[in-house]
């Protein structure tokens, strides 16, 4: 079964997570690459973890690294998909778009300000925002959106939504109800 909308996992961790979202054939799942997250996986997992995954797009996810380190580690992880804070420069964005890359940006920690003039850069694939951002900045409505979601509530309202990955209790040891409901909630 397929879902109804488009759906992607980010701050993937570990293989259980990353075989989990995989399984409900989500579009996409995201390596958190930012060493100041919490949720940071190192490249070299990341690929490790990629290389047992099938189906939905690898995305990598950056929101303090320098421009050369993103670069370095595009070229490492072979990925088409990046998803970018809304920190990075129009310049830098543009250069990775000439790459063929298709960009994410993450508007979820972005004041209406920043996302106002960002909103400016043309050809971005998606914007990440929260719920009450979807809700309160109107002009995001009429985007390409994928709404950060805390809670199963209006899951047909919104047009793209992410999950985030999350810690293992031990190695394989998870329990993903909340992820469950919302995915099944999605499921035609």
């Amino acid at each position: 079964m397929a879902l109804k909308i488009p759906v992607k996992a980010g701050a993937i961790s570990n293989l259980t997570d990353a075989r989990f979202f995989a399984s409900y054939e989500v579009d996409m799942l995201g390596f958190c690459l930012d060493p100041q997250n919490e949720n940071y996986i190192s490249p070299q997992e990341a690929q490790a973890i990629k290389a047992w995954i099938s189906g939905p797009k690898i995305v990598a996810e950056f929101a303090n690294q320098d421009e050369e380190n993103v670069l370095n580690i595009i070229d490492f992880l072979q990925v088409n998909v990046i998803q970018l804070s809304a920190d990075y420069s129009e310049q830098f964005i543009k250069q990775l778009q000439e790459k063929g890359l298709q960009i994410i940006l993450d508007f979820s920690t972005a004041t209406p300000d920043t996302i106002l003039d960002v909103l400016q850069i043309e050809n971005i694939s998606y914007y990440i925002i929260t719920e009450t951002q979807f809700e309160e900045i109107k002009i995001l409505q009429n985007k390409n959106v994928i709404v950060l979601i805390q809670s199963e509530n209006h899951l047909n309202h919104y047009p793209a939504i992410q999950l985030n990955g999350f810690k293992e209790k031990s190695i394989g040891i998870k329990l993903f109800e909340f992820e469950g409901n919302v995915l099944d909630g999605i499921l035609e």
